[in-house]
């Protein structure tokens, strides 16, 4: 691949924050991870599922964090040879600077690195954004879960193929 792929692994600048920003998931981080979570969905997240993350062996939570502000987080499976990414959220205020586009540019790139060959991953058939964000990176509708989410909204299923550079 070239140096303008999606998820090279390089510095890139997005606004004011960098890859260098993003750091793993710690304790500390989940009060402010809560709040954002509890900002972002009708049905968020739990500590106890955070707290689960943290203790997944296969499982990587990774904040974004600018000073004491957490812009937005993803977490992330990676088992065998494919990476499934579980949540990636933005922060209300942060919303369409790029803060999402890192976080999954990042996560790509460390799924490269472990070998994965391929990436997974559900929306909401209703979340326009988050659909066009992924489609921008490649992912492709592979199929669908009929009332996925506990409000009976069908989740998109969606891949992408990750080729290793030569």
């Amino acid at each position: 691949m070239g140096d303008n792929s999606p998820f090279n692994g390089q510095d890139k600048k997005h606004h004011n924050f960098t890859i260098q920003d993003i750091h793993p998931l710690t304790a500390e981080d989940l009060s402010a991870i809560l709040q954002v979570e509890n900002a972002s969905h009708s049905r968020p997240w739990s500590e106890t599922s955070f707290r689960n993350e943290l203790s997944n062996p296969c499982s990587t939570v990774n904040v974004l964090r600018v000073g004491n502000e957490v812009l937005g987080y993803i977490c992330y499976h990676i088992i065998l040879n494919e990476l499934n990414i579980l949540n990636l959220v933005t922060a209300p205020p942060f919303r369409r600077l790029g803060v999402a586009r890192l976080l999954l540019d990042a996560a790509l790139a460390d799924g490269v690195r472990k070998k994965a060959d391929k990436a997974f991953l559900e929306v909401r058939k209703g979340n326009r954004a988050a659909i066009f964000l992924y489609r921008s990176f490649n992912f492709q509708p592979v199929g669908c879960r009929k009332k996925f989410y506990s409000d009976g909204e069908d989740a998109l299923v969606m891949e992408r193929l990750l080729l290793k550079r030569f």
